[in-house]
């Protein structure tokens, strides 16, 4: 097959199915080249060692690039039939684990043993590799982060084109060391959560969400913390009439306003003094944020400002430091429920396994939080070097400069005029392919992207009866839909509606506590938008297939985090 786009890679021959799933919540638009070629092989090389490493293959089984997963369409994949086969030799591991975790409850095609899946050898070599990592006790993540924060004070503030191009070719071997890391911490939770699911069925079935409850609130979970220092700033608008006046105004232009009027507003003076370290604190996070061409909240301050404007409507019954101690204590009691739940011989068990899945979930927040700051100290540079450029008329925009690949990129820097009509080509092809929607999954060849939806003539799904999902954060919320399609403008949003969106990443979990409940396209129990839901108290439901076309705004909802459900009551709050 030749690829639709030309940095495509070719399916795998012995692992042909591939599954955007929680992927789509790490990259949900298409890769450009520059971001592409720096962390495609980084990508590569640290989930091949990674599973090298466990000792579930073998290395001839493993030659493939596109063995864990790649490009398609110019969108990133996870290997799908890889895991599955990884899950079928891992002991402890089934199959249904791995499809849980990865996409949630969406459809993709059957799995299919293939030469190694049964095998004993193979599954003791593997208990001895999973031995091997639970001694090393996963990677120190501290290190890691004081790591990358010298690294990012070396960078030079205007890098030369020589050290700007030496800077960006060194990034793959640092991020492939701290992809490991995450992909290590994400098993510390994946595992054990999935271990919970199955000792805890029968308690699930009779109690739903039980499970949940015993997850939530747990404290310390790194991208939940921008969440509620937004909360604070939008209760400090709320205080203050002069605030609340300059609000009221709008978004456009409102940080300049803020910032004129500060001199002679001790209220407007104090919130610039927060918000400015707010962005100095988590300005590197953002929309798409491992994107090396997209905005960050420090780069786009109005899109963090918007935000804060949603919040300051809320009720105080959102706070989510007074939901805090009352989640904690809910954990608490529902963990016992949950030991008393299961025969006495696997309440330890269930302990140990609730606190390894609790300590598993916030470690791979943290490695994602690294990397990401990482990917945003290098983004820095790029950005002054695009903007030179199109300041000097030798790009169109900023956009542009990401067409070209990391091995272009000097002669990008050099002499952009030789590069002009590839990038202009690319950049044309880019924009049909990330205005259309790629198949959540396929098997041994891509769809032709001609026959992709366009995101914006994505036809309607026809409603029948209440819409199933995993419910991933406890409660039941009621509200009126609201679909936010972009976290950069969620100004449609009022309290005490139904957050409804295709997807969530970090930049979206703000918006959680301007709604009284969540429901998602995709994701799983381990997925972002459920993790910072559960830390939040929302009541969330992911991996409810085409939400974000099957419901339209002002749908009155009622949104069932223990069961997994979604039903529309009516077009009105009395139906």
């Amino acid at each position: 097959m030749m690829g639709a786009w030309f940095l495509d890679d070719v399916p795998s021959s012995r692992f042909p199915v591939y599954c955007r799933g929680n992927v789509g919540e790490i990259v949900p638009k298409m890769v450009t080249p520059l971001s592409s070629t720096v962390t495609t092989e980084a990508f590569r090389l640290a989930f091949t060692q990674m599973f090298a490493d466990t000792g579930a293959f073998h290395a001839a089984e493993m030659v493939e690039p596109s063995i864990t997963g790649g490009l398609f369409g110019g969108y990133l994949y996870f290997n799908l039939s890889f895991a599955r086969s990884f899950a079928a030799r891992a002991p402890g591991v089934r199959v249904a684990d791995v499809d849980r975790q990865m996409f949630g409850g969406g459809e993709a095609p059957p799995f299919r043993r293939g030469p190694g899946d049964r095998s004993l050898r193979t599954k003791l070599r593997a208990a001895r590799g999973a031995m091997r990592m639970l001694r090393r006790g996963g990677p120190d993540l501290d290190a890691s982060r004081a790591e990358t924060q010298a690294w990012i004070a070396s960078i030079p503030l205007a890098p030369s084109d020589d050290e700007l191009v030496a800077l960006v070719a060194g990034f793959a071997p640092r991020l492939a060391v701290q992809l490991r890391e995450l992909v290590e911490a994400g098993f510390g939770a994946a595992i054990p959560t999935s271990l919970i699911e199955r000792v805890a069925k029968g308690a699930e079935r009779r109690e739903p969400g039980l499970l949940v409850k015993a997850m939530s609130g747990l404290g310390g979970i790194e991208t939940a913390r921008p969440a509620v220092e937004l909360w604070r700033l939008g209760r400090t608008v709320a205080q203050y009439p002069s605030l609340t006046a300059a609000f009221d105004a709008g978004i456009d232009g409102l940080q300049d306003r803020l910032r004129a009027a500060a001199g002679a507003d001790r209220a407007v003076a104090g919130f610039l003094e927060r918000f400015d370290a707010f962005l100095i604190e988590h300005g590197h996070r953002g929309p798409n944020e491992v994107e090396l061409a997209s905005d960050t909240w420090g780069s786009d301050p109005a899109s963090v400002l918007a935000v804060v404007e949603r919040l300051r409507l809320s009720p105080e019954s959102a706070d989510p430091e007074v939901a805090a101690p009352r989640l904690a204590k809910e954990r608490s009691e529902a963990r016992g429920r949950l030991r008393r739940a299961v025969a006495p011989p696997l309440r330890p068990l269930i302990t140990r396994l609730l606190e390894t899945a609790a300590r598993g979930t916030a470690r791979r927040e943290q490695a994602k939080g690294t990397i990401v700051l990482g990917v945003s100290a290098l983004r820095r540079p790029l950005f002054l070097a695009a903007d030179r450029l199109v300041r000097a008329g030798q790009l169109p925009d900023r956009k542009q400069f990401f067409m070209a690949t990391v091995e272009e990129l000097p002669k990008l820097l050099d002499d952009p005029a030789t590069l002009g009509a590839e990038l202009a080509a690319r950049r044309a092809t880019y924009e049909d392919l990330n205005d259309r929607v790629p198949p959540f999954a396929f098997e041994a060849e891509l769809p032709d992207p001609a026959t992709w939806p366009r995101r914006a003539d994505r036809p309607r799904v026809t409603r029948t009866g209440p819409l199933t999902g995993i419910g991933v954060s406890a409660g039941v919320g009621r509200g009126r839909a609201r679909v936010i399609t972009d976290p950069r403008d969620p100004r449609g949003i009022e309290p005490g509606e139904v957050l409804v969106a295709p997807l969530t990443d970090p930049a979206w979990t703000p918006l959680f506590l301007a709604a009284t409940a969540v429901v998602v396209d995709v994701g799983a129990l381990q997925s972002h938008a459920a993790i910072v839901a559960r830390e939040l108290g929302i009541p969330a439901v992911v991996s409810v297939e085409g939400a974000s076309r099957r419901l339209i705004d002002g749908d009155f909802l009622e949104v069932d985090g223990d069961r997994g459900t979604v039903t529309v009551l009516g077009p009105t709050a009395d139906g």
